[in-house]
C-alpha cells in the first residue's frame, strides 16, 4: 500500500498541505484514507489510502472512461476524434511540464 504526506500530497495537487485538512478528514471519516504519525518523525502525519478507497477510486475512474469515450464516440465527427488522437501526447506533454 502506498503512503504519502500531507505535503506530499498538496505539491502533487499543487496547492497548500492546509487546504487538504478538511477533505483529509472527510475521507478519513468516510473510511477511504488511515492518517499515522510518522514513527522516524512525529511531527509529519502519513496517509494511507484503504482497501475501500482503492476500490472507490478504481470504479470511479472506470465509470469517468467508460463516460468519455462514449461522449468522444457520440458528440465528436471521425475528423475530430482522429485530432483529439493526435493531440494526445501535445496534452501528455504540456500534463508532464
Amino acid at each position: 500500500m502506498e503512503t504519502l504526506t500531507a505535503g506530499d500530497l498538496a505539491s502533487l495537487q499543487r496547492t497548500q498541505p492546509q487546504s487538504l485538512t478538511r477533505v483529509l478528514a472527510e475521507l478519513e471519516a468516510e473510511g477511504l484514507l488511515t492518517r499515522e504519525q510518522d514513527p522516524d518523525d512525529r511531527r509529519r502525519i502519513i496517509l494511507t489510502i484503504t482497501r475501500a478507497g482503492t476500490e472507490l477510486l478504481v470504479r470511479t475512474m472506470r465509470d469517468r472512461d467508460t463516460w468519455l469515450a462514449s461522449a468522444i464516440e457520440s458528440a465528436l465527427t471521425p475528423t475530430e476524434r482522429e485530432l483529439l488522437r493526435l493531440a494526445t501526447p501535445l496534452m501528455d506533454r504540456l500534463a508532464d511540464a
